[in-house]
């Protein structure tokens, strides 16, 4: 756990025993209460991938035109994380009406990280185009990409791999 994770839980921790101490009427000190946490390190950000290396990886997902491609184009033009474009259910993406778009809801193989991680994402440009290659290539599946996903999970992490390994291929070529 980061040290932040560990202050926030710790936080949770003491306020749970204090209001214990106070409901219960003791007279005691929290044992918590004088717990020593060390600052928390300013985070060093990574910088924004160049517009430019995004525009060429694109243009190389239309080359290859396949089911990790339309993932990694997903990816670059919606917003959306990595497990919410594995897990898509082809019902989620609504192309017939006035503004295309992913509705992207929790599914029972694929949950979403916060409640107000549930919207609607509209589709423009690139993610457009792989949401119709999907539709267009994806046989009887009900899955948008069923190499990783099935009734019984997800399989963000095996998508991940595969994409950083293509991915730092073309990079280091570009």
């Amino acid at each position: 756990m980061s040290l932040s994770t560990v202050k926030r839980v710790f936080s949770s921790v003491k306020a749970i025993i204090n209001l214990t101490i106070q409901e219960h009427g003791l007279d005691i000190n929290n044992p918590f209460s004088k717990t020593y946490m060390p600052k928390i390190e300013v985070k060093q950000y990574r910088e924004s991938i160049p517009t430019e290396t995004i525009k060429h990886i694109q243009s190389l997902c239309r080359e290859y035109d396949d089911d990790l491609r339309w993932l990694v184009t997903l990816l670059s033009d919606s917003g959306m994380r990595l497990g919410e474009v594995v897990g898509l259910h082809k019902s989620d993406i609504n192309l017939n009406c006035k503004i295309p778009h992913i509705n992207l809801v929790p599914h029972p193989w694929r949950r979403l990280k916060t409640r107000s991680s549930q919207r609607l994402i509209p589709l423009i440009n690139e993610s457009l185009w792989a949401c119709k290659r999907i539709l267009e290539h994806n046989d009887d599946s009900l899955f948008a990409f069923p190499r990783y996903t099935s009734l019984t999970g997800c399989k963000a992490n095996s998508a991940s791999a595969a994409l950083n390994k293509w991915l730092k291929e073309k990079l280091s070529e570009f």
